[in-house]
């Protein structure tokens, strides 16, 4: 708590005051849960709540077993970051590509149009905006923002270091596992080789196109799911009805689940507005009953969307600064994205309890990496009751 010019944590406060807080807290959630064990919407959400406590343990006790690192690679990696580093500073020659203000004057000197801020003071240099222009300095400020990210935030912290940690949220609104101090999920699988593991191998799987087959079985498209149950190549497929690259059809698909708007996916694909129109349509027709079930939660505008397992995620509240178009859009994307992967995140749950006498290191998203030789149940392609989820598995000194 901030009083005053300082921050107040709880060594500060008096031992009777904060005693008498503490007991406040444990009775307020001992009277939040009498009420909700008479209060359950029903029987499936109270056993997506029960799935979520038993996790709790699962992930104290990965994150109390940390993950080893290799140092000598650890270095190896710092070392390549700031050479790589000085030579994208070379060539930003006379502008700061640290600076967002030096940024926005630059590119704009060079003929680029840049929206301002907000605030109408600076120009917007934000990573969307620098993605959709066609300047070669616009893509040298994202590679060096990003390596910069990597050194400064993932590998300067654990130099001298023997063990990576992190922390894992049940918190997210669709109720997926995030990490965090140190976001093990975002470090790219080119440096994943700092990781070591304790037992010799790193054995690890991941769900094949979990959220596209979890879209597949709500919508109950047949198209989708006759691809996967007789192993055709979706993504081709959707690249053959819009007439583009396998690439542009992955891209594709996955942007069906988050929303992602022409802009967007013309700054992914780089492909022109008039093949979107026609990769879209192409989508359309192909995926017919995908594409009335994404209608049908684009325009619902209710308080909760429920998982396949029928654990319920609120809609997200008006953002400060947000006007009502831009709430409503962000709104209708997430009615969307929610559910599918919300459903996504409560299978590979249930996949962390199947293999809980594992031993799980980290959680990606699809992904469990485990530290040892084992082998993963084949019950974790049956996890779902309707949708078939295959997995692959890898074993390697380094996890990739």
């Amino acid at each position: 708590v901030l009083t005053g010019n300082r921050f107040v944590t709880s060594l500060d406060v008096e031992p009777h005051k904060l005693g008498a807080k503490c007991m406040n807290d444990c009775y307020a959630t001992w009277r939040l849960w009498e009420f909700l064990k008479k209060s359950w919407p029903n029987a499936k959400n109270k056993e997506c709540y029960r799935v979520d406590m038993d996790l709790v343990p699962v992930l104290l006790t990965m994150e109390d077993k940390k993950i080893r690192l290799r140092p000598e690679l650890v270095k190896e990696h710092q070392g390549k970051l700031e050479y790589e580093l000085e030579k994208l500073r070379a060539l930003c020659d006379g502008f700061n590509p640290g600076s967002n203000q030096e940024v926005g004057y630059t590119l704009a000197s060079r003929g680029n149009i840049l929206p301002f801020t907000q605030s109408g003071k600076q120009l917007k240099v934000d990573e969307e905006t620098l993605e959709g222009i066609d300047d070669p300095l616009a893509q040298t400020v994202l590679d060096y923002r990003k390596k910069q990210k990597l050194l400064g935030t993932y590998i300067n912290p654990i130099i001298g270091q023997e063990r990576f940690t992190t922390h894992y949220r049940l918190d997210l609104a669709t109720g997926r596992l995030a990490s965090f101090e140190r976001n093990i999920q975002n470090i790219p699988p080119d440096m994943r080789e700092i990781f070591g593991p304790d037992n010799k191998v790193f054995s690890w799987m991941d769900f094949s196109q979990i959220e596209l087959r979890c879209l597949a079985g709500m919508s109950h498209d047949s198209t989708m799911l006759d691809a996967y149950a007789t192993g055709k190549d979706l993504h081709q497929m959707t690249a053959d009805a819009g007439r583009v690259i396998r690439a542009h059809g992955k891209t594709f698909n996955f942007a069906m689940i988050y929303g992602a708007g022409d802009m967007q996916l013309r700054r992914k694909t780089k492909v022109s507005f008039e093949n979107i129109k026609l990769m879209r349509q192409g989508w359309n027709s192909l995926y017919p009953q995908a594409k009335a079930f994404i209608d049908k939660l684009y325009y619902y505008h209710g308080p909760y969307v429920e998982t396949d397992f029928g654990r319920r995620m609120a809609m997200p509240r008006n953002i400060t600064n947000m006007s009502r178009h831009a709430y409503e859009a962000h709104c209708s994307k997430a009615a969307v994205n929610y559910p599918i992967q919300g459903t996504a995140a409560d299978i590979i749950k249930r996949a962390m309890l199947q293999t809980k006498d594992l031993d799980i290191r980290v959680q990606v998203h699809d992904e469990l990496v485990a530290d040892g030789e084992c082998e993963f149940p084949d019950s974790l392609s049956h996890i779902h009751p309707e949708i078939h989820t295959p997995f692959s598995v890898y074993k390697d000194y380094s996890w990739k």
